[in-house]
């Protein structure tokens, strides 16, 4: 069970989310996760929840407690201890509690590709704003403004660990996203410019800095930190230190690749035609996905893993397969989040870095594809819900990974 706050306030019971009907139940419900652990007296709970308002009876916030614990589907979960209640759920009972362990564990990281995987998980745990449901609850906003503030330093992390892999194109829209959001943040200002500058456009990482520079004059009456100086300084020099890192070496190759596709079809003849789209479909970039449909038994798997095969070679981050088992006589299909738990399993994600949650593993999957140049391939696929938790996310000038799904008909 898990009480997720970053975003709108739900619970997860064993993979599946649970509504929570109501503003002032919710409020019992975070006023609680947010001191896992702590027993927060009914006076302080009262005073959090109901604030200025008629007090509630003590029958009423009892009434609220059973309610919260039929959600949560147990009794245990919510304890009364003199002079209140407590949340008392083994492990991490909230998503705060696994975004603030993987920003610590992320930052302490020696390894960068670790660093990088730890912190994208973090940033996946993320679905809006926290405990958006409670805006304007003074007690509340104040601690949706210290989540914020996590949210920001896990994000300028990540930023910092991605630049230090070489992935400066595919930060560029992600920075300039978080300079909208937060537009007096000099440090993100410093990793966009120095992105820029190592994807070959210096005069958009001068253009930053000015922008910077002039926000910073009209709004606050302040000039950019000298650190930010002394990088538009480097830029204007071309500075050779200011060039991306060199590739990393590591010990048996370029690191974990996935190569999950089955063994080539020997033998494969025909389907000129339909080899030909598929070429023209990935030669295009789009759409996104490709389906190989028709009845059982006409070949489509063989026609997709030939495919994949005869293409492999301009997926240089690797290929990877799973039998979806959509309509497999031995047993049930596969659930979406166990193919992709595989999937991060592939990609070497250490089993600390994966979210407890299935979204959050989702996030985390597409993250670790996000500018990457991936085949992806769902063989035998049961329906649209099945597949669609595993399709990469495209966006606007990043490498992107194509799927190429098997469904029978």
């Amino acid at each position: 069970m898990r009480v997720r706050l970053l975003g709108s306030i739900d619970v997860l019971v064993h993979g599946a989310p649970r509504a929570v009907p109501g503003r002032r139940l919710k409020a019992v419900l975070a006023a609680l996760a947010l001191q896992p652990g702590q027993v927060v007296s009914t006076d302080g709970l009262v005073d959090i929840v109901w604030g200025d308002d008629k007090a509630p009876t003590a029958a009423t916030v009892q009434s609220h407690m059973s309610h919260l614990r039929r959600i949560l589907g147990d009794r245990a979960a919510i304890l009364a201890r003199s002079p209140g209640y407590l949340l008392d759920v083994e492990g991490e009972a909230t998503d705060v509690q696994a975004a603030t362990r993987l920003f610590a564990e992320g930052t302490r990281e020696t390894d960068v590709a670790g660093r990088e995987t730890l912190l994208q998980a973090a940033v996946a745990l993320w679905r809006g704003r926290p405990l958006a449901d409670l805006a304007g609850l003074n007690w509340f906003d104040l601690h949706a403004h210290h989540l914020d503030e996590l949210h920001l330093k896990t994000r300028h992390a990540l930023a910092d660990a991605l630049l230090a892999r070489g992935r400066h194109e595919q930060l560029i829209p992600e920075l300039e996203a978080l300079i909208r959001q937060h537009p007096h943040h000099e440090p993100s200002y410093g990793q966009l410019m120095l992105a820029q500058y190592r994807a070959g456009r210096q005069a958009d990482a001068l253009a930053t800095y000015q922008r910077l520079r002039r926000i910073l004059d009209e709004e606050l009456g302040l000039a950019p930190i000298p650190a930010l100086r002394d990088l538009e300084s480097a830029i204007l020099r071309q500075d050779p230190a200011l060039a991306p890192p060199a590739p990393p070496i590591v010990a048996g190759g370029r690191g974990v690749v996935p190569a999950q596709l089955p063994a080539a079809v020997s033998g494969f003849v025909g389907r000129a035609a339909e080899l030909s789209t598929l070429d023209r479909l990935v030669a295009a970039g789009a759409p996104a996905a490709a389906i190989v449909t028709g009845t059982a038994g006409i070949g489509k798997t063989a026609l997709a893993v030939h495919w994949a095969h005869r293409v492999r070679d301009r997926f240089p981050d690797g290929q990877l397969y799973v039998n979806l088992r959509g309509f497999d006589p031995a047993g049930p299909p596969m659930p979406p989040a166990e193919a992709v738990r595989g999937f991060l399993d592939a990609h070497g994600v250490p089993p600390q870095a994966v979210p407890a949650t299935p979204d959050a593993q989702i996030g985390l999957y597409r993250s670790v594809l996000a500018g990457r140049r991936v085949l992806v391939v769902l063989d035998n696929a049961r329906n649209a819900e099945q597949v669609r938790p595993l399709l990469p996310v495209r966006r606007a000038a990043w490498p992107w990974s194509p799927a190429a799904i098997s469904w029978h008909h």
